[in-house]
Order: structure tokens, then C-alpha cells, then sequence
């Protein structure tokens, strides 16, 4: 496996194991986007216009927001069953 598989194969490692997390934080934990559509996205959304989060963090952030629309449109009839 030469340099670039193996950064290309950590890189996709690491998008994977952070990808989401907004998506299970905000059906894991009592959030204030319990009752809304598109839970993650938004909580996203927030923390990425929060001052008060570092800039790694927002970073982070960004780059899970098409993860978790993607996982809130899949998780739309969960959503509205509860």
C-alpha cells in the first residue's frame, strides 16, 4: 500500500468514526431539538455560528453537516413517529 492509499484510507477512517455525531447526540440526549425536523442539521448549524466554541470544533462541525442531513432525511418517519 503505498503513502497516499494510506493517507486517502486514514482520512476516509477518520471522516467515518466523526462523521454523525450530531445525529446521535441529538436522539441519544435530551436536546433542545427534540421535537423539530432535521435535529442534527440544525444543532450543527448552531454550533457552527457559536462563539464560544473553538474553531477546530466548528471546523468539525462542518464538516459533518452534509453527514447529518443526510442522516436526519433517513431518520425523517423516526422523527415524526415520536
Amino acid at each position: 500500500m503505498t503513502i497516499r492509499a494510506t493517507i486517502r484510507l486514514l482520512l476516509l477512517l477518520f471522516l467515518l468514526l466523526l462523521s454523525s455525531c450530531a445525529t446521535m447526540q441529538t436522539r441519544t440526549a435530551s436536546t433542545d431539538y427534540d421535537d423539530s425536523l432535521y435535529p442534527a442539521t440544525q444543532q450543527d448549524l448552531d454550533w457552527i455560528t457559536d462563539d464560544d466554541i473553538h474553531f477546530l470544533g466548528r471546523t468539525l462541525m462542518l464538516a459533518d453537516v452534509p453527514l447529518s442531513f443526510i442522516s436526519d432525511t433517513v431518520l425523517i418517519p423516526y422523527d415524526l413517529l415520536k
